[in-house]
């Protein structure tokens, strides 16, 4: 084994029967020469996920440099508990992440962000681009996230890439998993930019999977939205106390941009009385700001 840095992949993983093979595929086809983890966590999966990842283990032979940790938790935590106990488990120097759901297409994704980040001690965070495939149809590379996302202010408006391509230095979050986080992507990248910048580097890694299926660990669709807008609310809220008035004015503009990604919930297992009381609870708490 040569002297390059020691990563750890982080997958958490719920209802993905129908998923997971391909994102153990994306990693294990990883063309890294140094030492990876790969931390699965299942959080008590209902459905054949355990089943598939453990026929797939068993099957498959295994790179030389992997070390594979998988867990099925005895009891379902939820998404959080289950995200903030993997990235506890994790002891690289550098992080990656892929949900069960989605997977990696280009087999030096690794690679090239290890030799970013050791070569941009100013950078805290790298990611790429995505193709989304949207209910089995593949749209065109994500272009619309934030290109410079080089300060914690670009965070307000935009992430600057998909959580499922971003590589972050590990001493950057020991701390995160003592946090109230409430909705993990969008507080991590928020975190993460008070100690460095965002790097989007021009290559397509990954698919990121739009399927509407609901399988968000151990909670319901409406928790769950309501959970992803209050956790922007609190960090916009937080972040707007030292910005001037245009920013703030900006920052409600985003968030009815937000409001119309509800139309995807009007569907026959999310009402619309559900949608119009969470619509009333995001518009008082963001006015707030």
């Amino acid at each position: 084994m040569n002297n390059l840095p020691k990563i750890s992949v982080v997958t958490i993983t719920y209802g993905h029967q129908d998923y997971i093979t391909e994102t153990l595929d994306g990693v294990l086809m990883q063309q890294y020469e140094g030492p990876i983890e790969f931390i699965i966590a299942n959080d008590n999966s209902p459905d054949n996920t355990d089943e598939v990842i453990k026929g797939y283990l068993a099957t498959r032979q295994i790179p030389a440099n992997f070390e594979v940790k998988y867990t099925k938790h005895s009891k379902n935590l939820g998404m959080i508990p289950n995200f903030k106990w993997a990235l506890g488990q994790a002891e690289g120097k550098y992080i990656a992440f892929c949900e069960g759901d989605d997977y990696w297409s280009e087999v030096t994704k690794l690679s090239k962000q290890v030799e970013c980040l050791e070569k941009n001690e100013d950078i805290a965070c790298c990611g790429c681009y995505v193709t989304i495939d949207r209910f089995g149809k593949m749209d065109e590379p994500v272009k619309s996230y934030n290109e410079e996302g080089s300060s914690l202010k670009n965070l307000v408006f935009k992430l600057p890439f998909q959580t499922l391509t971003m590589m972050l230095r590990k001493k950057y979050i020991e701390n995160f998993i003592n946090y109230n986080v409430r909705f993990g992507d969008v507080d991590l990248f928020m975190y993460i930019g008070q100690f460095g910048k965002f790097q989007k580097l021009p290559f397509i890694g990954g698919v990121y999977r739009f399927h509407g299926k609901g399988v968000v660990s151990g909670g319901n669709r409406s928790k769950l939205l309501k959970g992803i807008l209050e956790a922007k609310i609190q960090a916009n809220s937080t972040l707007s106390l030292h910005l001037e008035c245009g920013i703030r004015k900006q920052l409600r503009r985003q968030f009815f941009n937000e409001i119309k990604s509800l139309r995807f919930f009007y569907r026959s297992d999310f009402d619309l009385k559900n949608s119009l009381i969470l619509i009333w609870f995001c518009v008082k708490k963001y006015f707030s700001i």
